[in-house]
């Protein structure tokens, strides 16, 4: 379930049930409009933030462990938890443009760059931690 606030005022805006699993991964576009979520499974879903109205389904790798929107809310970045991915998608289609790999660690949380041309992302092996960047155009695979 994912639940909707007005900012401004901390009123309670709605309810969206919207997995069947719990839901790890909440992201918003800039202007608060849309809303990603997903559970660990994969299944990755846009909502309208003001109806609740689903927009779309996205099917990632799982199991997933965070999703955001570009600054400019046309595409949106999502993390596998073991595969070491980070995966980017078409907003408006929901068609999967490519992925950036790394597979020594686990990719633990993801931004996206105020300009849109860059992806940080956490990772970890458990042990050691380091930050990657990536430059989008050139690095998808």
């Amino acid at each position: 379930m994912v639940r909707v606030w007005v900012v401004q005022t901390g009123a309670w805006l709605r309810k969206i049930e919207s997995h069947k699993g719990p839901v790890v991964s909440v992201g918003t576009s800039l202007h608060g409009t849309k809303v990603v979520s997903g559970p660990r499974d994969g299944t990755y879903r846009i909502w309208d933030a003001q109806s609740g109205a689903c927009l779309g389904e996205l099917y990632g790798q799982p199991p997933i462990r965070s999703a955001g929107f570009s600054p400019d809310g046309t595409q949106i970045f999502s993390t596998a938890l073991v595969e070491g991915t980070v995966q980017i998608w078409d907003a408006a289609s929901h068609v999967c443009l490519g992925r950036f790999r790394n597979w020594m660690f686990e990719v633990e949380e993801v931004a996206i760059s105020p300009d849109g041309t860059l992806v940080l992302a956490q990772l970890s092996n458990g042990v050691e931690r380091e930050t990657r960047i990536w430059h989008i155009q050139s690095s998808i695979v």
